[in-house]
């Protein structure tokens, strides 16, 4: 019968159903448990019950005291171990129990065996509390007790200690020299006295050493001294402890021989085992108070007796001499283990050793015996245990087996010290090292049910293989995160992981990870459990693919549900759908689902009820408009979809739909604005090119004018520039390409208007070959500003006087590149006008001649292209640059 069997709780709980499941519970556990459902009735039934050993106590009792008021007013009663049993985790509730002496906080529904493992540490935890209390009684007993003078000092020689033996043998009571320097030492023992403080200090203990101490009276004292220092934890000589024995001549024998008999006598009657001191001739001489309870002597009864004649059974004589030979003779100590007879013939289990020894010259020897009848009892239950356990291991219903982590667990450590702070990154980055830990558990036992999940044919193959053999490519995803757990000192967790049988079969399980008590750093002893939740992970996915869809629908914005039948009359109509029409769903059944349709759209619906009559699984007309119960119209957005039977065949027609009139209405607005935009945009471009224009003219005009040849010159080409410019805008305006146009569409008319500008009296001939590609407005700007250059230098320096040319321009894409070929059948470009060269010549007779071929060069320079000059046969350009 084990304790709690012989244990009286109260459990005070104010739920009624919550405390009668808890009393039952504990009454399994062998308790004897009271209830009460009050702070009140706790503090009354402890006043009245003095069997109570424990208190079970929640913390919200309802009205009245709360729970901590009552634990304090039953340990103001009578002290006894009280555990807070509460349903709250927060700090605040927990908070409030610090301030009393509790033995340990239980959160409900943390489970039968927590409880009673809780129960059984707060008693472990009381009862060492009151050795503990029974030991600082005892110290100081034994300190007042002394008879002789026992005083303590700390470093700076100022009294701790003084015991009732120092007030009486010195004459200063305590208040008279605690906290003050001790008083008795005579001047001429002042040197001595420094001596030994030294050698305290040194940390040396001063046994036996003889000295003379005064009393309060002058009266003088020898004593033997006997000191030792007292240190921290740290090793550093704190102060001194000494007890000072009189030793007056004619007393010194006589008190060393009282002392070492009393002590050894203490030792011998005290002594946690039997002892019986025996003769040559083994017969007992004296025995302990042990010896008597442990065997049913008296000592009068078991001196003088044979002690093989007393207590070895007679089937055990041949090992009681054995024993008698090889154990309480032999001077090593050696250990036996047997059985002896008490007085009343029942057996006990003994464990039995010798000290030999030699009184007086003559030998003689402790037999020292042991009582393990509790200790083998206990080994036998558990062996027991284990027999049932192991039982219970193979027949468990749930996959199970015993792992050992040691070695995983100790190179965890050595990779956690090299990893640093990232232990996640670290095993991450190393694949292979995931492996490598993998095949270092080691599987020391599987039950039945494991194998056959798992498809192995044996325990040995399973348990030789390892876990490694269960692991497929995402296990090793999941067991790194097992590993993070261990390395934070995680004892117990769960987690779901992919797994493959011997076979190769998939499996999804739930793992269930517990070091066995007593391996917490060693994970030595760890036990694995497994649930195949293969079937419930493919059927979460079925629903989470199903709840995919079905928010699919609900997504769509649709809000409307109706099911009709093949010939279209309403068989369901949702609650939305009655809002939408503002008519009661009711009424809404009793018509046809066309009554509800604008009359000019009843074609757009009859074609979609059509189409899925014909054959049609999903049908999405255009929108259309409903009339709702005050005659207005509501524009709608719908989709029928067509539902089958079992056998395949159609049955009904599902639509769902949604009120979009709004969507409609912000639709034309937005149309209506878009058109005023477009008119207001089209004339401010009409606007801007008609003023680009007027700039031409205006310039051309002024080329007409009584101005130098030069200068109308020059006005012409600023002009010509001006309505390249005004070409490019056009067409930009014109093109539906967002900032970019074909080059084909702006490049001949820039060409024909620019040289139409520029002719006078020559005749030109143009030719253009361009292909249809995109370009950057920007960049068409940039080659529309080259070519009127080039046109430009080509009608003023490439024709002679009263000579015909001809103009060919070409474009072309290559891949990511634009080619532009410009060329005229003129005599060829003066050298000092090649843009090529480092500068025009500093003799050039116009200012402009450099200036435009050198713009030339630095446009090309802009767009990020190249270009080569050639003035055989008239002048040419090849100019080349990326497409953006």
């Amino acid at each position: 019968m084990t304790a709690s069997h012989s244990r009286t709780l109260l459990l005070v709980e104010d739920e009624r159903l919550v405390a009668l499941a808890e009393k039952r519970t504990l009454e399994r556990f062998g308790y004897r448990v009271l209830v009460a459902s009050s702070g009140e009735d706790a503090v009354e039934a402890v006043k009245e019950n003095p069997a109570i050993d424990l208190v079970l106590m929640d913390i919200d009792l309802g009205e009245g005291i709360d729970g901590t008021e009552a634990a304090e007013r039953i340990l103001a009663l009578r002290e006894l171990p009280l555990v807070f049993l509460s349903g709250h985790t927060e700090p605040e509730y927990v908070e409030r129990t610090e301030g009393i002496t509790s033995y340990g906080y239980i959160v409900k529904n943390s489970g039968d065996t927590v409880l009673d493992a809780s129960i059984k540490m707060a008693f472990r935890l009381f009862e060492a509390h009151q050795r503990l209390k029974d030991s600082e009684t005892f110290q100081r007993t034994v300190i007042d007790g002394l008879p002789l003078p026992l005083v303590s000092v700390d470093r700076d020689d100022k009294v701790t200690v003084w015991n009732p033996a120092a007030e009486r043998v010195f004459g200063w009571s305590k208040e008279e020299v605690l906290g003050k320097p001790a008083p008795y030492f005579p001047a001429r023992e002042l040197p001595s006295v420094e001596a030994n403080r030294d050698r305290l200090v040194a940390g040396e203990s001063i046994q036996g050493a003889e000295a003379v101490r005064t009393t309060k009276d002058g009266n003088r004292v020898d004593v033997r001294l006997y000191l030792s220092p007292i240190c921290d934890d740290g090793g550093t000589v704190t102060g001194a402890v000494g007890a000072l024995e009189e030793i007056g001549e004619q007393k010194k024998a006589q008190r060393a021989l009282q002392r070492e008999k009393t002590r050894f006598e203490r030792l011998f009657q005290r002594a946690p085992m039997a002892i019986a001191l025996l003769d040559s001739t083994e017969r007992i001489v004296e025995c302990n108070r042990q010896f008597v309870e442990l065997f049913g002597y008296a000592p009068d009864e078991a001196q003088g007796q044979q002690i093989a004649d007393l207590i070895v059974p007679a089937e055990l004589k041949s090992d009681g001499e054995a024993v008698s030979r090889e154990v309480i003779w032999n001077p090593d100590g050696r250990y036996y283990e047997t059985q002896r007879r008490r007085k009343d013939a029942t057996l006990v289990d003994v464990a039995v050793t010798g000290a030999p020894l030699e009184i007086d010259g003559q030998p003689y020897t402790y037999a020292i015996y042991e009582d393990i009848t509790a200790r083998n009892s206990a080994y036998q239950s558990l062996q027991q245990a284990r027999r049932r356990y192991q039982d219970l291991f193979e027949a468990a219903p749930i996959p199970m087996w015993l792992d050992d982590f040691s070695e995983l667990k100790r190179r965890l450590d050595q990779i956690q010290a090299v990893a640093g702070g990232d232990l996640r990154a670290y095993l991450s980055a190393r694949p292979q090292l995931l492996r490598e830990l993998a095949a270092e558990v080691r599987i020391l036992d599987v039950n039945q049910r494991a194998l056959q999940l798992y498809e192995a044919p044996d325990k040995d193959e399973f348990c030789a293989e390892g876990i490694a053999a269960t692991f497929c490519e995402q296990s090793y995803e999941t067991f790194l995160e097992e590993l993070l757990l261990i390395a934070e000192g995680n004892t117990r967790f769960s987690i779901e992981i992919q797994h493959v049988t011997h076979r190769g079969t998939p499996l999804e399980v739930e793992l269930h990870w517990a070091v066995a008590p007593g391996s917490e750093d060693s994970c030595e002893h760890v036990h694995v459990s497994v649930l195949d939740i293969t079937e419930r992970k493919r059927a979460e996915r079925e629903l989470h693919e199903s709840e995919a869809m079905s928010r699919s629908i609900a997504e769509d914005g649709f809000d409307v549900v109706l099911l009709l039948s093949l010939e279209g009359e309403f068989l369901y109509v949702n609650h939305a759908a009655g809002q939408a029409l503002d008519l009661p769903v009711e009424e809404i059944v009793r018509h046809l689902p066309l009554e509800f349709v604008h009359r000019p759209d009843r074609p757009i619906v009859v074609r979609a009820f059509r189409e899925l009559q014909l054959g049609s699984v999903h049908v999405r007309p255009p929108a259309y408009r409903l009339v709702t119960r005050n005659g207005e119209l509501a524009w709608w957005d719908s989709r029928g979809t067509m539902l089958f039977n079992d056998a395949g065949e159609p049955e009904k027609i599902l639509v769902i739909g949604r009120d979009i009139t709004r969507y409609k209405q912000s639709e034309e607005r937005i149309t209506s604005l878009l058109r005023e935009k477009d008119l207001l945009l089209k004339e401010t471009h009409h606007r801007i090119k008609n003023h680009m224009s007027v700039i031409a003219g205006y310039l051309r005009y002024q080329a007409e004018s009584r101005v130098s040849e030069e200068h109308r010159r020059i006005l012409r080409e600023a002009a010509s520039r001006a309505q390249g410019l005004m070409i490019l805008y056009d067409r930009l305006y014109r093109t539906h390409e967002r900032g970019s146009l074909s080059i084909r569409e702006y490049l001949p008319p820039l060409v024909e208007e620019t040289v139409r500008l520029l002719e006078h009296g020559v005749p030109v001939t143009v030719s253009t070959q361009v292909e249809d590609f995109l370009l950057e407005s920007r960049t068409l700007g940039v080659l529309g500003i080259m070519v009127t250059e080039l046109i430009t230098n080509s009608i003023k320096h490439g024709f002679r006087e009263g000579a015909s040319g001809r103009i060919t321009v070409a474009a072309q894409q290559q891949g990511n590149s634009a080619i532009l070929q410009y060329s005229d059948s003129g005599v060829g470009m003066p050298a000092e006008q090649n843009p090529q060269q480092d500068q025009a010549k500093p003799n050039s007779d116009s200012a402009t001649d450099g200036f435009g071929l050198q713009l030339i060069a630095l446009l090309v320079e802009q767009i990020g292209g190249t270009y080569a000059v050639s003035t055989r046969n008239g002048t040419s350009y090849r100019i080349e640059f990326r497409i953006p």
